[in-house]
Protein backbone atom coordinates (compact mmCIF):
# COMPACT_ATOMS: atom_id res chain seq x y z
CA UNK A 1 0.00 0.00 0.00
CA UNK A 2 1.02 3.47 -0.81
CA UNK A 3 1.34 5.82 1.81
CA UNK A 4 1.07 9.41 1.49
CA UNK A 5 -0.99 12.63 1.25
CA UNK A 6 -0.12 15.21 -1.61
CA UNK A 7 -0.70 18.71 -1.72
CA UNK A 8 -3.62 18.82 -3.97
CA UNK A 9 -5.72 16.65 -1.46
CA UNK A 10 -4.60 19.34 1.67
CA UNK A 11 -5.83 21.86 -0.66
CA UNK A 12 -9.25 20.41 -1.55
CA UNK A 13 -9.40 20.07 2.32
CA UNK A 14 -8.61 23.36 2.91
CA UNK A 15 -11.40 24.92 0.44
CA UNK A 16 -13.97 22.95 1.97
CA UNK A 17 -13.29 23.69 5.44
CA UNK A 18 -12.95 27.34 4.23
CA UNK A 19 -16.68 26.96 2.69
CA UNK A 20 -18.22 25.33 6.14
CA UNK A 21 -16.52 27.97 8.49
CA UNK A 22 -19.64 30.26 7.88
CA UNK A 23 -22.09 27.55 8.63
CA UNK A 24 -21.20 26.17 11.20
CA UNK A 25 -21.14 27.35 15.12
CA UNK A 26 -18.44 29.82 17.39
CA UNK A 27 -17.82 26.31 19.20
CA UNK A 28 -17.31 24.34 15.54
CA UNK A 29 -15.79 27.73 14.43
CA UNK A 30 -12.51 27.14 16.69
CA UNK A 31 -11.56 23.96 15.55
CA UNK A 32 -12.11 24.79 11.99
CA UNK A 33 -9.74 27.57 12.64
CA UNK A 34 -7.21 25.10 13.90
CA UNK A 35 -7.44 23.10 11.29
CA UNK A 36 -6.93 25.82 8.33
CA UNK A 37 -4.06 26.95 10.14
CA UNK A 38 -2.57 23.41 10.65
CA UNK A 39 -3.23 22.60 7.07
CA UNK A 40 -1.71 25.76 6.30
CA UNK A 41 1.32 24.53 7.29
CA UNK A 42 1.78 21.47 6.15
CA UNK A 43 0.77 22.93 2.57
CA UNK A 44 3.48 25.27 3.11
CA UNK A 45 5.68 22.48 3.86
CA UNK A 46 5.43 20.66 0.58
CA UNK A 47 5.13 23.95 -1.11
CA UNK A 48 8.68 24.46 -0.20
CA UNK A 49 9.76 21.10 -0.51
CA UNK A 50 10.71 20.97 2.91
CA UNK A 51 12.43 24.31 3.50
CA UNK A 52 11.65 25.70 6.40
CA UNK A 53 11.73 29.89 6.88
CA UNK A 54 13.70 30.39 10.05
CA UNK A 55 13.45 31.78 12.96
CA UNK A 56 12.82 35.52 12.86
CA UNK A 57 15.80 37.50 13.94
CA UNK A 58 15.66 39.02 17.63
CA UNK A 59 17.84 40.77 19.50
CA UNK A 60 19.47 39.12 22.71
CA UNK A 61 16.77 40.81 24.94
CA UNK A 62 13.91 40.21 22.56
CA UNK A 63 15.25 36.42 22.86
CA UNK A 64 15.38 36.49 26.84
CA UNK A 65 12.03 37.75 27.44
CA UNK A 66 10.13 35.33 24.43
CA UNK A 67 12.06 32.39 26.22
CA UNK A 68 10.59 33.76 29.68
CA UNK A 69 6.94 33.96 28.86
CA UNK A 70 7.16 30.44 27.51
CA UNK A 71 9.04 28.94 30.46
CA UNK A 72 7.05 30.97 33.09
CA UNK A 73 3.65 29.56 32.25
CA UNK A 74 5.08 25.99 34.13
CA UNK A 75 7.29 27.41 36.54
CA UNK A 76 5.83 24.30 39.04
CA UNK A 77 8.04 21.97 37.10
CA UNK A 78 10.52 24.15 37.03
CA UNK A 79 12.05 22.10 40.29
CA UNK A 80 12.03 19.02 38.85
CA UNK A 81 13.96 19.63 35.87
CA UNK A 82 16.72 21.31 38.01
CA UNK A 83 16.71 18.01 40.03
CA UNK A 84 17.01 16.17 36.61
CA UNK A 85 19.70 18.04 35.71
CA UNK A 86 21.29 17.88 39.21
CA UNK A 87 21.40 13.96 38.97
CA UNK A 88 21.81 13.16 35.52
CA UNK A 89 24.51 15.28 34.84
CA UNK A 90 27.39 13.29 35.53
CA UNK A 91 25.76 11.00 32.72
CA UNK A 92 25.91 13.01 30.02
CA UNK A 93 28.20 11.47 27.46
CA UNK A 94 30.49 14.21 25.08
CA UNK A 95 29.62 12.45 21.76
CA UNK A 96 26.68 9.57 21.32
CA UNK A 97 28.00 7.21 18.65
CA UNK A 98 25.67 7.23 15.37
CA UNK A 99 25.52 3.68 14.47
CA UNK A 100 23.49 3.23 11.11
CA UNK A 101 21.39 -0.09 11.01
CA UNK A 102 21.09 -1.84 7.36
CA UNK A 103 18.53 -0.77 4.71
CA UNK A 104 15.17 -1.02 5.68
CA UNK A 105 12.25 -0.70 2.70
CA UNK A 106 9.15 0.60 3.50
CA UNK A 107 7.34 -2.20 3.98
CA UNK A 108 9.97 -3.62 6.14
CA UNK A 109 9.67 0.02 8.32
CA UNK A 110 5.51 -0.79 8.41
CA UNK A 111 6.06 -4.25 8.84
CA UNK A 112 7.99 -4.05 12.13
CA UNK A 113 6.29 -0.92 13.37
CA UNK A 114 3.18 -3.53 13.27
CA UNK A 115 4.71 -6.08 15.08
CA UNK A 116 5.77 -4.10 17.93
CA UNK A 117 2.49 -2.51 18.67
CA UNK A 118 1.27 -6.23 18.65
CA UNK A 119 3.16 -6.89 21.63
CA UNK A 120 1.62 -4.11 23.42
CA UNK A 121 -1.18 -4.23 25.58
CA UNK A 122 -4.20 -5.81 23.80
CA UNK A 123 -6.52 -2.02 24.11
CA UNK A 124 -3.16 -0.37 23.07
CA UNK A 125 -2.69 -2.42 20.17
CA UNK A 126 -6.63 -1.77 19.00
CA UNK A 127 -6.16 1.77 18.95
CA UNK A 128 -2.87 1.79 16.83
CA UNK A 129 -4.36 -0.95 14.48
CA UNK A 130 -7.35 1.09 13.29
CA UNK A 131 -5.43 4.21 12.91
CA UNK A 132 -2.49 1.72 10.95
CA UNK A 133 -5.72 0.57 8.73
CA UNK A 134 -5.96 3.87 7.74
CA UNK A 135 -2.57 4.47 7.00
CA UNK A 136 -3.40 5.35 3.09
CA UNK A 137 -4.18 9.01 3.41
CA UNK A 138 -2.74 9.33 6.83
CA UNK A 139 1.11 8.77 7.18
CA UNK A 140 3.38 9.96 4.67
CA UNK A 141 7.55 9.38 4.19
CA UNK A 142 9.15 11.91 3.67
CA UNK A 143 12.71 12.11 1.95
CA UNK A 144 13.44 15.43 2.62
CA UNK A 145 13.50 16.80 5.94
CA UNK A 146 10.59 19.71 6.76
CA UNK A 147 12.09 20.31 9.98
CA UNK A 148 14.60 19.83 12.65
CA UNK A 149 13.14 16.49 14.04
CA UNK A 150 12.76 12.99 12.33
CA UNK A 151 8.82 13.48 12.13
CA UNK A 152 5.57 14.94 12.92
CA UNK A 153 2.33 14.21 13.67
CA UNK A 154 -0.56 16.92 12.42
CA UNK A 155 -4.25 16.77 14.24
CA UNK A 156 -6.99 18.36 12.93
CA UNK A 157 -9.71 18.48 15.94
CA UNK A 158 -12.85 19.89 13.84
CA UNK A 159 -12.64 16.59 11.21
CA UNK A 160 -10.88 14.46 13.97
CA UNK A 161 -8.11 13.31 11.58
CA UNK A 162 -4.49 12.90 12.21
CA UNK A 163 -1.29 12.77 9.90
CA UNK A 164 2.20 11.31 10.57
CA UNK A 165 5.20 12.71 8.41
CA UNK A 166 8.19 10.86 8.86
CA UNK A 167 11.59 11.49 7.60
CA UNK A 168 12.62 8.17 5.69
CA UNK A 169 16.00 7.33 6.89
CA UNK A 170 15.45 4.11 5.72
CA UNK A 171 17.58 2.13 8.45
CA UNK A 172 16.57 1.57 12.11
CA UNK A 173 15.79 5.52 13.37
CA UNK A 174 12.78 5.59 11.28
CA UNK A 175 11.26 2.75 13.47
CA UNK A 176 11.27 4.55 17.26
CA UNK A 177 10.12 7.89 14.87
CA UNK A 178 7.05 6.39 13.31
CA UNK A 179 6.48 4.69 16.61
CA UNK A 180 6.63 7.77 18.65
CA UNK A 181 4.08 9.40 16.14
CA UNK A 182 1.56 6.37 16.47
CA UNK A 183 2.08 7.20 20.13
CA UNK A 184 0.09 10.20 19.31
CA UNK A 185 -2.74 9.04 17.94
CA UNK A 186 -3.08 6.30 20.51
CA UNK A 187 -3.49 9.26 22.85
CA UNK A 188 -5.62 11.09 21.27
CA UNK A 189 -7.52 8.47 20.36
CA UNK A 190 -8.12 7.63 23.87
CA UNK A 191 -8.97 10.54 25.39
CA UNK A 192 -11.74 10.84 22.63
CA UNK A 193 -12.93 7.94 24.31
CA UNK A 194 -13.32 9.15 27.50
CA UNK A 195 -14.37 12.66 26.11
CA UNK A 196 -10.72 14.16 27.45
CA UNK A 197 -9.30 16.79 25.69
CA UNK A 198 -5.53 17.33 24.67
CA UNK A 199 -4.94 21.35 25.47
CA UNK A 200 -1.93 21.07 27.22
CA UNK A 201 1.36 20.97 24.73
CA UNK A 202 4.07 20.43 27.65
CA UNK A 203 1.98 17.09 28.51
CA UNK A 204 1.79 16.09 24.76
CA UNK A 205 4.81 14.42 24.86
CA UNK A 206 4.64 11.69 27.12
CA UNK A 207 2.80 8.60 25.88
CA UNK A 208 4.28 8.64 22.77
CA UNK A 209 7.89 8.95 24.32
CA UNK A 210 7.04 6.00 26.73
CA UNK A 211 6.41 4.06 23.25
CA UNK A 212 9.47 5.30 22.05
CA UNK A 213 11.79 3.89 25.13
CA UNK A 214 9.43 0.92 24.93
CA UNK A 215 10.58 0.79 20.98
CA UNK A 216 14.24 0.81 21.84
CA UNK A 217 13.69 -1.56 24.52
CA UNK A 218 12.20 -4.02 22.17
CA UNK A 219 14.35 -4.09 19.52
CA UNK A 220 17.48 -4.12 21.30
CA UNK A 221 16.88 -7.74 22.48
CA UNK A 222 16.54 -8.73 18.10
CA UNK A 223 20.06 -9.33 17.12
CA UNK A 224 20.01 -7.40 14.27
CA UNK A 225 19.14 -4.08 15.80
CA UNK A 226 20.33 -4.81 18.80
CA UNK A 227 23.39 -1.85 18.70
CA UNK A 228 21.30 0.69 16.65
CA UNK A 229 18.68 0.45 19.22
CA UNK A 230 21.11 0.80 22.60
CA UNK A 231 22.37 3.91 20.73
CA UNK A 232 19.42 5.34 19.89
CA UNK A 233 18.26 4.99 23.83
CA UNK A 234 21.12 6.49 24.81
CA UNK A 235 20.77 9.51 22.34
CA UNK A 236 17.66 9.69 23.83
CA UNK A 237 18.90 10.19 27.58
CA UNK A 238 21.76 12.66 26.41
CA UNK A 239 19.38 14.57 24.78
CA UNK A 240 17.02 14.93 27.38
CA UNK A 241 20.17 15.77 30.05
CA UNK A 242 21.82 18.55 27.95
CA UNK A 243 18.48 19.69 27.43
CA UNK A 244 18.02 19.74 31.21
CA UNK A 245 20.93 21.07 31.55
CA UNK A 246 20.47 24.29 29.30
CA UNK A 247 17.27 24.61 30.64
CA UNK A 248 18.63 24.86 34.32
CA UNK A 249 21.06 27.72 33.27
CA UNK A 250 17.54 29.34 31.45
CA UNK A 251 15.66 29.24 35.12
CA UNK A 252 18.65 30.70 36.91
CA UNK A 253 18.99 33.31 34.58
CA UNK A 254 15.33 34.15 35.14
CA UNK A 255 15.16 34.42 38.55
CA UNK A 256 18.00 37.11 38.07
CA UNK A 257 16.47 39.59 35.51
CA UNK A 258 13.96 40.83 37.95
CA UNK A 259 16.78 42.93 39.33
CA UNK A 260 17.59 44.22 36.08
CA UNK A 261 15.95 47.72 35.10
CA UNK A 262 16.18 48.75 31.48
CA UNK A 263 16.31 52.59 32.23
CA UNK A 264 19.67 51.68 34.24
CA UNK A 265 21.61 52.33 30.66
CA UNK A 266 22.75 48.87 30.79
CA UNK A 267 21.65 46.46 28.29
CA UNK A 268 20.37 43.49 29.50
CA UNK A 269 23.98 41.11 28.44
CA UNK A 270 25.67 43.62 30.10
CA UNK A 271 23.85 43.39 33.05
CA UNK A 272 24.15 39.44 33.64
CA UNK A 273 27.68 39.27 32.57
CA UNK A 274 28.97 42.34 34.71
CA UNK A 275 26.64 42.04 37.63
CA UNK A 276 26.38 38.00 37.63
CA UNK A 277 29.52 37.24 36.31
CA UNK A 278 27.73 35.19 33.31
CA UNK A 279 30.21 34.91 30.22
CA UNK A 280 28.50 36.58 27.38
CA UNK A 281 29.26 33.87 24.88
CA UNK A 282 27.34 31.72 26.92
CA UNK A 283 24.29 33.82 26.85
CA UNK A 284 24.42 33.69 23.64
CA UNK A 285 24.50 30.10 23.13
CA UNK A 286 21.94 29.79 25.32
CA UNK A 287 19.65 31.72 24.22
CA UNK A 288 20.29 31.26 20.58
CA UNK A 289 19.04 27.39 21.39
CA UNK A 290 15.12 28.76 21.90
CA UNK A 291 15.44 25.77 24.45
CA UNK A 292 12.19 26.39 25.86
CA UNK A 293 10.56 24.51 22.60
CA UNK A 294 11.87 21.46 24.10
CA UNK A 295 10.92 21.67 27.77
CA UNK A 296 7.78 19.20 26.68
CA UNK A 297 10.37 16.69 25.65
CA UNK A 298 12.34 17.29 28.89
CA UNK A 299 9.68 17.01 30.93
CA UNK A 300 8.61 13.89 28.78
CA UNK A 301 11.21 11.53 29.23
CA UNK A 302 10.98 12.40 33.48
CA UNK A 303 7.95 10.99 33.32
CA UNK A 304 7.89 8.18 30.30
CA UNK A 305 11.27 6.82 32.56
CA UNK A 306 9.57 6.33 35.23
CA UNK A 307 6.60 4.70 33.14
CA UNK A 308 9.19 2.69 31.41
CA UNK A 309 11.15 1.13 34.62
CA UNK A 310 7.93 0.14 35.56
CA UNK A 311 6.86 -1.54 32.49
CA UNK A 312 10.58 -3.79 32.03
CA UNK A 313 9.43 -5.35 36.13
CA UNK A 314 5.26 -5.06 35.69
CA UNK A 315 3.92 -4.35 31.81
CA UNK A 316 0.64 -4.96 33.07
CA UNK A 317 1.03 -1.98 35.75
CA UNK A 318 2.64 0.10 33.46
CA UNK A 319 -0.12 -0.33 31.20
CA UNK A 320 -2.58 -0.10 33.67
CA UNK A 321 -1.00 3.82 34.88
CA UNK A 322 -0.66 4.83 31.12
CA UNK A 323 -4.63 4.51 30.49
CA UNK A 324 -5.28 5.98 33.82
CA UNK A 325 -3.25 8.98 33.13
CA UNK A 326 -4.70 9.27 29.68
CA UNK A 327 -7.61 9.20 31.47
CA UNK A 328 -6.75 12.65 33.61
CA UNK A 329 -9.48 15.14 32.70
CA UNK A 330 -7.67 18.07 31.76
CA UNK A 331 -7.83 21.31 33.55
CA UNK A 332 -5.59 23.98 35.50
CA UNK A 333 -1.57 22.46 34.26
CA UNK A 334 -0.37 22.25 37.76
CA UNK A 335 -3.44 20.42 39.17
CA UNK A 336 -3.31 17.97 36.32
CA UNK A 337 0.56 17.56 37.58
CA UNK A 338 -0.25 16.73 40.41
CA UNK A 339 -2.66 14.00 39.65
CA UNK A 340 0.23 12.55 37.20
CA UNK A 341 2.01 12.66 40.81
CA UNK A 342 -0.96 11.00 42.36
CA UNK A 343 -0.76 8.07 40.15
CA UNK A 344 2.62 7.36 41.80
CA UNK A 345 4.91 8.23 38.78
CA UNK A 346 7.13 10.25 40.41
CA UNK A 347 9.37 12.38 38.18
CA UNK A 348 13.29 11.29 38.75
CA UNK A 349 13.14 8.57 40.84
CA UNK A 350 14.06 6.03 38.37
CA UNK A 351 16.24 8.23 36.25
CA UNK A 352 19.74 7.36 37.21
CA UNK A 353 18.83 3.47 37.09
CA UNK A 354 18.05 4.19 33.61
CA UNK A 355 20.88 6.11 33.08
CA UNK A 356 23.28 3.25 34.50
CA UNK A 357 21.36 0.37 31.75
CA UNK A 358 22.47 2.39 29.42
CA UNK A 359 26.61 2.43 30.62
CA UNK A 360 28.78 -0.36 28.68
Amino acid sequence: MECNWNINDLKKLYRKLYRLFPKVSNKEKAKIKEDLTTLKIMIEDLSNNGVKKTFCTLSFEEKVYYELECASNFTFMWRDIIELNKKGLHFITPEVIEVKSKVLTRDDILTLVHDFYKTMDKDIYELFLKAFKERKNHLRFSDTKTCDRDSYMFYLPFIDEAYIEVFNYKNYVTLPAMIHEYGHVIELSQKKKNGSNYNFLVFSEIVSTFFELIANYYFSSLNEFEEYAFEEQKAVLNMTLLDANDLTAEFDIFNKIHEFNSQCGNHLKSYLANKHNINKNTLQDIFDSFISQNLQYTFAVMIAVELFEIFKVDSDKAFYLLKEYMNLPENDPFVYYEKIKGLGIIPNQSIESFARSLER
